[in-house]
């Protein structure tokens, strides 16, 4: 999680020990925040109804939305609505709390931005390491393995027992924060020190 002190007219994040300067706006959105992670025009319009008209979205989603245990336009979040939106299009991961690391790993590499940086994750999965850890943990060394790329794994918060990874741009992932912060969600970034991962 990024520790934002100053809510002014820019504020500075912290990511991984770099310090990123970044330029506020006077109101944030779910279709702000779903432009900073995709460029997918299908996740974007979806996101986009849901802002512009919560109940039209509702109706339009309502199936998939009560195998969720929604059943009210009211109870949706923009979260939801992100993930969802992501996960039709191959880009979230959607774990629990405490997966196999293969898993882990299988499902971030069909992430279109993760597969195209080129970075080998399979070495998490080598013969000899833990089979199964803590989400928090294996997303903490995959963002290590991919500090040289220009992508990091990110948890979006949704409010449940779920693990929701999307891969966003590593040069976006302050504004990323702080644009979920503003909506009173929660995006968290985890990076392991490159000692700290195993077969690295």
């Amino acid at each position: 999680m990024f520790p934002f002190g100053n809510k002014g007219p820019r504020a500075a994040a912290r990511v991984a020990g770099v310090i990123y300067d970044v330029a506020m706006t006077d109101e944030f959105t779910w279709d702000t925040f779903a432009r900073l992670v995709t460029t997918d025009e299908s996740a974007l319009a979806a996101v986009r109804q849901f802002t512009a008209d919560p109940d039209a979205y509702f109706a339009d989603h309502e199936d998939d939305l009560i195998q969720r245990g929604i059943e009210d336009s009211e109870e949706v979040t923009g979260a939801v609505v992100v993930i969802d939106a992501l996960g039709k299009v191959d880009e979230v991961a959607y774990m629990g709390w405490k997966s196999p690391v293969d898993e882990v790993v299988g499902l971030l590499e069909r992430i279109p931005r993760v597969k195209d940086t080129g970075i080998n994750l399979e070495v998490l999965v080598e013969p000899g390491y833990p089979q199964e850890a803590d989400v928090e943990t294996v997303v903490g060394w995959i963002n290590a393995l991919l500090a040289d790329s220009d992508v990091t794994v990110a948890i979006l918060d949704e409010d449940s027992d779920a693990y929701p990874l999307i891969a966003v741009p590593t040069d976006r992932a302050a504004s990323i924060a702080e644009t979920a912060d503003s909506l009173g969600a929660e995006v968290r970034i985890l990076r392991a020190d490159a000692s700290e991962v195993p077969h690295a």
